[in-house]
Protein backbone atom coordinates (compact mmCIF):
# COMPACT_ATOMS: atom_id res chain seq x y z
CA UNK A 1 0.00 0.00 0.00
CA UNK A 2 0.78 3.74 -0.30
CA UNK A 3 1.21 5.35 3.54
CA UNK A 4 0.18 8.33 4.36
CA UNK A 5 -0.91 9.66 1.18
CA UNK A 6 -3.12 6.75 0.64
CA UNK A 7 -6.39 6.74 -0.02
CA UNK A 8 -9.53 4.16 -0.01
CA UNK A 9 -12.48 3.70 -2.12
CA UNK A 10 -14.91 1.48 -4.40
CA UNK A 11 -14.44 0.81 -8.22
CA UNK A 12 -16.12 -0.42 -11.19
CA UNK A 13 -14.39 -2.27 -13.43
CA UNK A 14 -14.78 -0.77 -16.81
CA UNK A 15 -12.76 -2.99 -18.76
CA UNK A 16 -9.70 -5.65 -17.62
CA UNK A 17 -7.17 -7.74 -20.16
CA UNK A 18 -4.12 -9.80 -19.80
CA UNK A 19 -0.99 -7.74 -19.59
CA UNK A 20 1.60 -8.69 -22.06
CA UNK A 21 4.68 -7.32 -20.70
CA UNK A 22 6.84 -8.25 -17.34
CA UNK A 23 5.93 -7.09 -14.53
CA UNK A 24 8.26 -5.58 -11.98
CA UNK A 25 7.08 -5.57 -8.05
CA UNK A 26 9.41 -4.54 -5.47
CA UNK A 27 12.77 -6.25 -7.11
CA UNK A 28 11.29 -9.03 -8.50
CA UNK A 29 10.54 -9.10 -12.33
CA UNK A 30 7.33 -11.21 -13.16
CA UNK A 31 6.90 -12.87 -16.97
CA UNK A 32 3.22 -11.87 -18.46
CA UNK A 33 2.89 -15.87 -19.79
CA UNK A 34 1.49 -16.40 -16.05
CA UNK A 35 4.05 -19.03 -14.64
CA UNK A 36 4.38 -17.10 -11.91
CA UNK A 37 1.74 -14.81 -11.31
CA UNK A 38 -1.18 -13.23 -13.89
CA UNK A 39 -0.89 -9.81 -14.44
CA UNK A 40 -4.31 -7.64 -15.86
CA UNK A 41 -4.54 -3.73 -17.21
CA UNK A 42 -7.53 -2.47 -15.51
CA UNK A 43 -9.91 0.57 -16.36
CA UNK A 44 -11.90 1.48 -13.47
CA UNK A 45 -14.49 4.36 -12.49
CA UNK A 46 -13.16 4.68 -8.76
CA UNK A 47 -15.17 6.44 -6.22
CA UNK A 48 -13.01 7.73 -3.40
CA UNK A 49 -14.53 7.03 0.79
CA UNK A 50 -13.89 10.91 1.27
CA UNK A 51 -16.91 12.09 -1.14
CA UNK A 52 -13.93 13.74 -4.30
CA UNK A 53 -15.55 12.93 -7.65
CA UNK A 54 -15.63 9.91 -9.52
CA UNK A 55 -12.84 9.19 -11.33
CA UNK A 56 -11.69 7.14 -14.20
CA UNK A 57 -8.25 5.40 -13.87
CA UNK A 58 -5.86 2.33 -16.01
CA UNK A 59 -3.70 0.48 -14.13
CA UNK A 60 -2.01 -2.79 -14.20
CA UNK A 61 -2.38 -5.46 -11.06
CA UNK A 62 -0.43 -8.53 -10.41
CA UNK A 63 -1.89 -11.12 -9.29
CA UNK A 64 0.73 -12.81 -7.03
CA UNK A 65 -1.31 -16.71 -5.74
CA UNK A 66 -4.40 -18.06 -8.05
CA UNK A 67 -6.16 -18.25 -4.69
CA UNK A 68 -7.62 -14.86 -4.65
CA UNK A 69 -10.56 -12.96 -6.20
CA UNK A 70 -10.15 -11.91 -10.20
CA UNK A 71 -12.17 -8.83 -10.65
CA UNK A 72 -13.57 -8.74 -13.89
CA UNK A 73 -15.42 -5.97 -15.88
CA UNK A 74 -18.34 -5.51 -14.28
CA UNK A 75 -17.64 -6.30 -10.74
CA UNK A 76 -16.70 -3.96 -7.85
CA UNK A 77 -13.57 -3.84 -6.04
CA UNK A 78 -12.21 -1.59 -2.77
CA UNK A 79 -8.75 -0.06 -4.23
CA UNK A 80 -6.28 2.81 -2.56
CA UNK A 81 -4.59 5.08 -3.83
CA UNK A 82 -2.75 8.38 -4.10
CA UNK A 83 -3.34 11.82 -4.34
CA UNK A 84 -4.24 12.89 -7.58
CA UNK A 85 -5.95 9.86 -8.29
CA UNK A 86 -2.75 8.37 -9.41
CA UNK A 87 -1.37 4.67 -8.41
CA UNK A 88 -4.69 2.58 -7.95
CA UNK A 89 -4.35 -0.40 -6.25
CA UNK A 90 -7.10 -3.17 -5.71
CA UNK A 91 -6.73 -3.99 -1.56
CA UNK A 92 -5.98 -7.17 -1.48
CA UNK A 93 -7.14 -7.63 2.37
CA UNK A 94 -10.66 -7.41 0.59
CA UNK A 95 -10.02 -9.71 -2.54
CA UNK A 96 -8.73 -11.89 0.15
CA UNK A 97 -11.83 -11.65 1.91
CA UNK A 98 -13.89 -12.31 -1.06
CA UNK A 99 -12.11 -15.46 -2.10
CA UNK A 100 -12.39 -17.20 1.13
CA UNK A 101 -16.65 -16.12 1.08
CA UNK A 102 -16.70 -17.81 -2.61
CA UNK A 103 -14.48 -20.63 -1.30
CA UNK A 104 -16.63 -21.26 1.92
CA UNK A 105 -20.09 -20.82 -0.19
CA UNK A 106 -18.71 -23.74 -2.68
CA UNK A 107 -18.24 -25.88 0.24
CA UNK A 108 -21.35 -25.52 1.85
CA UNK A 109 -23.02 -26.08 -1.54
CA UNK A 110 -21.11 -29.10 -2.15
CA UNK A 111 -21.99 -30.57 1.16
CA UNK A 112 -25.45 -29.90 1.06
CA UNK A 113 -25.53 -31.59 -2.77
CA UNK A 114 -23.64 -34.78 -1.49
CA UNK A 115 -26.41 -35.29 1.30
CA UNK A 116 -29.33 -35.14 -1.53
CA UNK A 117 -31.04 -38.15 -2.59
CA UNK A 118 -29.89 -40.11 -5.66
CA UNK A 119 -31.09 -38.19 -8.85
CA UNK A 120 -31.33 -34.87 -7.60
Amino acid sequence: MFGRDEKSGDAVIVARRMHDKPVRSGINLYPSDGRYSHAYDYVADVTPADGQPVFRAPFTYLFKHLDTFVPAEGDRARVTFRDGNSDVEFDAHDLQQRWDASQQATASSFDAISKNAPGT
